[in-house]
């Protein structure tokens, strides 16, 4: 039995590496309003306050990146997840201590990070849902579609659950002007 290593240069797969840069120019270019300015504005729209042309740039952000380059992000740490599992099954080892152990790495790398320098790090979460992922790797399509459907209703039954709270909440609350203004809302 031999063991797993990283992806020699001649076998990695161009296509998705390419992809994967681009996604992650996407992410920059989505998360530079966080890094750019204060976190107030960021959690208030005060798109009133932009020049046209801001106003522009910060809607075509919205528009076409949002959300989007993340998803293809996840998209293709699944599909990397799933190509290191295939070549561990080709090469007759164990794929878990070696998955396990990267997703290890990843967990500390996501922590140090989202502690050290940048609360909105999203490694670690990535780690958390890989190393459920992994265990849900030689699943059939039947069994993958049927879960997928169940955590969807889930979480959308989730959402609306939460929501409503926190919905009800705001409007039990009074704000002054300034807290309206600023996001900032008082505990009491």
């Amino acid at each position: 039995m031999s063991t797993l290593n990283s992806t020699a240069s001649k076998q990695r797969i161009v296509a998705i590496d390419g992809l994967r840069g681009f996604a992650l120019l996407g992410i920059v270019i989505v998360n530079a309003l966080f890094f750019a300015l204060p976190l107030a504005f960021t959690e208030t729209s005060h798109t009133y306050d932009l020049s046209f042309l801001d106003q522009c740039a910060y809607t075509g952000v919205l528009i076409f990146a949002e959300s989007k380059f993340i998803s293809i992000f996840a998209m293709l740490f699944g599909a990397g997840l799933s190509i290191q599992y295939q070549r561990a099954i080709k090469a007759n080892t164990s794929f878990f201590p070696f998955a396990y152990r990267r997703l290890g790495v990843l967990a500390i790398f996501g922590l140090a990070h989202g502690v050290i320098l940048w609360f909105g790090d999203v490694l670690f979460l990535y780690a958390c849902v890989g190393s459920i992922m992994v265990l849900c790797l030689g699943w059939s399509s039947k069994t993958l579609i049927r879960t997928s459907i169940a955590l969807l209703v889930f979480s959308a039954f989730l959402t609306g659950i939460i929501s409503s709270s926190v919905s009800s909440v705001e409007q039990n609350t009074e704000f002054t002007p300034a807290e309206q203004s600023f996001g900032i809302h008082a505990i009491e």
